[in-house]
């Protein structure tokens, strides 16, 4: 700010005195306070809403939107790392974020936020297939064993005949 040109003087206080600014832990709160038809109230809780707003509640019954989720695209989303059970990020193959906005800068919605919620799978697909397989391959194994045994069955009876 220029002040319009004005100096700007705050007395900080003289050193090892008590004549500057007052510490916020005493500060008097009766001298400070406006009042907006509301009376004082504390942050309760806080939640997402399906636009990503998060939106704090407050004691005295009042909510408000306080901040704003930002939601990124990839141009790959298969090519994004994992990093554990829940949790992705950018690599070579994902490319870099992208965050979409219109021609005003302003970010544009296309997706819907749900809080308390975790979109996630339970089962890792490598994994899962390289069991298939070693599942098929017990199978076709016990399969033959099962056959080898029938035919020397079969064998000792044409033996003993």
């Amino acid at each position: 700010m220029s002040n319009s040109g004005t100096p700007l003087n705050i007395n900080v206080g003289t050193p090892n005195s008590y004549d500057g600014f007052e510490s916020s832990a005493n500060f008097d709160k009766s001298r400070s306070e406006q009042h907006d038809g509301f009376e004082y109230g504390l942050l309760k809780n806080y939640g997402v809403d399906e636009e990503g707003n998060i939106i704090a509640e407050f004691t005295n019954g009042r909510s408000t939107p306080i901040a704003k989720i930002a939601l990124y695209h990839f141009q790959n989303d298969q090519g994004l790392e994992k990093v554990n059970s829940s949790l992705l990020r950018a690599s070579i193959n994902s490319g870099k974020p992208i965050f979409y906005t219109d021609a005003n800068g302003n970010p544009m919605l296309g997706a819907k936020i749900y809080s308390q919620k975790l979109e996630s799978s339970n089962t890792d697909l490598t994994i899962a297939m390289s069991e298939l397989i070693l599942a098929q391959r017990t199978y076709g194994a016990n399969a033959k064993s099962i056959t080898t045994s029938d035919q020397m069955i079969q064998n000792a009876i044409n033996m003993k005949k």
